[in-house]
């Protein structure tokens, strides 16, 4: 609401000191993040959105609702785990609802590979 008030530093506050009681809220977390990105930290935003993304990929997507940022983060996070089957159905749902259907495809193809060879793993131990 602080944001929307034209006050994003305020905001950025507030969802640091929230960050202190609950430092695991996604909410929080996301917040902080697209504060310190409105504010031209972008380093900083984008070390909290990795976070977000390691921790739960799919909620962060979800909570930002801003898709084409979503698939931005997504293509990074696919960078530093290219197998991750997860991942790329994530990048693929934030591609597909960026309105991005054709680079979507690739990536559900992906996570469908990745996870048949997760399972194919699983099973040979």
């Amino acid at each position: 609401m602080l944001e929307a008030l034209g006050e994003p530093r305020e905001a950025l506050s507030a969802f640091q000191r929230a960050r202190g009681i609950a430092p695991n809220d996604m909410r929080a977390l996301l917040g902080q993040g697209q504060m310190l990105n409105a504010i031209g930290r972008h380093t900083e935003a984008e070390a909290i959105f990795r976070e977000a993304v390691r921790r739960e990929p799919d909620i962060a997507a979800l909570m930002l609702r801003d898709y084409e940022d979503a698939a931005h983060w997504f293509e990074k996070a696919v960078q530093c785990a290219p197998h991750n089957p997860r991942l790329h159905c994530n990048l693929g749902n934030a591609m597909r609802d960026a309105g991005r259907g054709e680079d979507a495809m690739p990536h559900f193809a992906r996570a469908r590979t990745e996870s048949a060879t997760a399972r194919s793993r699983t099973r040979e131990r």
